[in-house]
């Protein structure tokens, strides 16, 4: 019952201020009004779009069975373009592009002024990040027709710096291709010129044949040398005249020359075949992979020389035609609502004040 009483007595006390406490809420919404119409209006241009995925910068596959390229970027890309959304680089780029110094009525000779003109900036750019996964950006300016051209132009340079940071990333790889098939091209010199050497040393001409006819020459050495030696002995034994027996002896003997001859070029030829082989498959290896790699590089350069997208624009920013603030009439009803509140409750206290018994 306390209560009761209690909020009844507030009740009538403020039914009894309540024309007092209207009137001053009407003048704080009148002298609102009239400060709010001094507050100059501001235009909201917005842009949206989504990243782009990497892959539509990448060279074809060499596979046969191409794989599908995605189009649109993933959680990564995203956040690359919000990176540079919000950046220092973009800041700098449409101070620069829009002489915001003097836009803003900033004076460049101060001592902060870099740090003043980037942060009026950044209260009139918004990038957020929609509940669809794209990048809304929205600029705001007092002229409509340079709100929506700052937006346009900031997207347009997020685009160029993400292709840069791609091609940056295309032209490393170039030169790391280039060095390495400099590299394979010494190794493959170098293998080259073993293998000439190896054949000088083992008297290799060719690693396919040579072995076949050496061995060919060498049997055939055998049997002729033991026909001349079967042929010897049975004119010694036949007591043949003293000069066909030496003509068959000298025989033999240039068969034996023949033979220890052909055996030498047999030995040689196997101890250097395996080395020469070995070093050869190496080369052929080396000039297979040097192949691929300028056939890679060849794509590498085609897609660096290539122009390609790093975002896909959903809406261009369009000149606004509504100013998104000041919101005056919000304005004025929230101070009017504030007023009453306020002087309520600062009546309310006087009341209670003076009800007190001090001493």
């Amino acid at each position: 019952m306390a209560e009761e009483f209690s909020l009844i007595s507030v009740i009538r006390f403020l039914l009894k201020k309540i024309r007092w406490i209207l009137i001053l809420s009407f003048l704080v919404a009148v002298i609102t009004a009239g400060i709010t119409l001094l507050l100059p209006n501001y235009y909201e241009a917005s842009t949206v779009f989504y990243s782009a995925s990497p892959d539509l910068s990448s060279p074809t596959p060499l596979s046969v069975s191409q794989q599908k390229i995605n189009v649109y970027g993933n959680d990564e890309d995203l956040d690359r373009l919000l990176s540079i959304a919000n950046s220092n680089q973009l800041s700098e780029f449409l101070i620069d592009s829009f002489n915001l110094y003097e836009h803003y009525d900033i004076d460049p000779t101060e001592e902060k002024s870099s740090y003043k003109v980037r942060k009026r900036l950044d209260k009139h750019k918004g990038v957020l990040k929609t509940k669809f996964g794209a990048i809304d950006l929205s600029i705001e300016d007092k002229n409509p027709m340079k709100a929506a051209d700052m937006a346009n132009t900031a997207r347009n340079k997020i685009s160029s710096i993400a292709q840069q940071l791609i091609k940056d990333s295309q032209k490393k790889t170039i030169a790391n291709y280039l060095e390495n098939i400099e590299d394979k091209h010494q190794a493959l010199k170098i293998l080259t010129d073993s293998i000439s050497v190896l054949r000088d040393r083992y008297g290799v001409i060719d690693s396919e044949s040579q072995g076949e006819v050496l061995a060919t020459s060498s049997a055939n050495a055998s049997f002729s040398l033991s026909e001349a030696q079967a042929r010897l002995k049975a004119m010694e034994e036949m007591s043949m005249p003293g000069d066909s027996i030496n003509r068959v002896k000298a025989q033999v003997a240039g068969l034996k020359s023949k033979k220890a001859n052909v055996s030498r070029q047999l030995v040689q030829f196997n101890k250097g075949i395996t080395q020469i082989k070995s070093l050869d498959n190496q080369r052929v290896l080396t000039n297979d992979q040097i192949g691929l790699m300028k056939e890679r590089l060849s794509q590498l350069t085609a897609a660096y020389e290539n122009p390609f997208t790093s975002l896909h624009v959903v809406e261009e920013a369009m000149v606004p035609v509504i100013k998104s603030r000041p919101k005056r009439s919000l304005i004025v009803i929230g101070a009017a609502i504030l007023t009453f509140i306020f002087v309520s409750m600062g009546l309310l206290l006087i009341d209670s004040l003076s009800k007190i018994n001090w001493k």
